[in-house]
């Protein structure tokens, strides 16, 4: 494990210091990895990072911001969870708390910002929460205390942050583990009942589809939010089935609005597919892809099959493999459903 390391010592013997921009020197530590972190606290801090400090935020970070949010959390308590993610980023995005240059926020490097942030909700989520505050007196404007303390705490009990373990804002991300079994997981019609994985790549597809007929935003959208996530080269396997289903595919490509709860009969076998890309099975993959596109497109795909499993594993969280209710699931689309997009708690713009 690579710890975040801040000396308290040198804190104490200067109070201030960390109040005032350039002053900080992080003795006895060093840099930290912004890939090196574990995804959920990659997606925390892709949103300050995604807003920027600009007055307003462009139209594609917006989308983004939106994404990202989905991710973090899609299920009945995303309001408040949104609100706390929103006030952490507007605190890491405060000038009164920002120790560097604007545009070190595109490093591949954390700042001495985030890594204090993180050093706090890593106390935070191991129960040392007046430890973290009297910290936070050194690494914080005063009238931003109480709220991060708050805001902090609500994103340390979010599933996301919560089911993360002991060390999920830690940069001790070691690759991902070995996680395929032959056992299938059940299926799901939930947006909200997906791993964090999942939710990555169903949101990157929805993202995608919901921008594709916009002229030049379409093109951003999707690799700013894989830049923001540290993952990339995730675009081209999200691109890759998208064009293949829209194409060739008898089935129409129901991808659902980002806001949509439910989950569509193709959003599924996209997931179900990537799932086996993912484990590395060469069988079943093509088993899986033949069920809803042609054999030339199964063939195309199955060429990749070895540079889509490496992308999909720097993901560094498992992909499971469900036994799928297709026919429930085109049951459920049937339902009518109004878009409550525009009615919905937005990400900080």
């Amino acid at each position: 494990m690579n710890p975040v390391i801040i000396s308290t010592e040198a804190l104490r013997s200067a109070p201030r210091a960390l109040a005032r921009p350039g002053s900080i020197q992080a003795t006895g530590s060093s840099r930290s990895r912004f890939q090196d972190l574990p995804l959920p606290a990659r997606l925390l801090l892709a949103v300050p990072r995604a807003r920027g400090r600009t007055p307003k935020a462009s139209i594609a970070a917006r989308y983004v911001l939106d994404t990202l949010g989905r991710i973090i959390d899609a299920g009945s308590e995303r309001q408040h969870t949104i609100e706390a993610v929103n006030l952490l980023a507007q605190i890491l995005l405060n000038p009164a708390n920002h120790l560097e240059p604007a545009d070190s926020h595109a490093s591949e490097w954390l700042s001495d910002t985030e890594n204090l942030v993180l050093c706090l909700l890593c106390k935070i989520h191991g129960g040392q929460a007046e430890e973290a505050r009297n910290l936070a007196r050194h690494c914080l404007d005063a009238p931003s205390i109480e709220p991060f303390s708050k805001a902090a705490a609500a994103v340390c009990s979010a599933d996301c942050f919560r089911r993360g373990g002991s060390h999920v804002f830690t940069p001790s991300w070691r690759g991902m583990p070995d996680h395929y079994c032959p056992l299938e997981h059940r299926s799901v019609s939930l947006s909200s009942e997906l791993t964090l994985g999942e939710s990555v790549l169903l949101n990157s597809l929805r993202l995608r589809k919901r921008t594709l007929s916009y002229a030049g935003l379409g093109a951003q959208v999707v690799p700013m939010l894989c830049q923001h996530a540290a993952l990339p080269e995730l675009q081209v396997v999200v691109d890759a089935l998208l064009v293949e289903a829209i194409r060739y595919s008898a089935q129409p490509a129901t991808i659902q609005c980002l806001c949509c709860p439910e989950l569509s009969a193709v959003e599924a076998m996209y997931l179900g597919a990537l799932a086996e890309f993912s484990a590395g099975d060469a069988t079943r993959t093509q088993r899986q892809l033949s069920e809803w596109l042609p054999a030339d497109s199964v063939n195309r795909l199955m060429a990749r099959r070895e540079e889509y499993q490496a992308i999909l594993r720097q993901i560094g969280t498992p992909l499971p493999s469900r036994h799928w209710d297709i026919r429930e699931l085109r049951a459920r689309e049937m339902l009518h459903r109004d878009c409550e997009h525009f009615n919905e708690t937005p990400m900080i713009h």
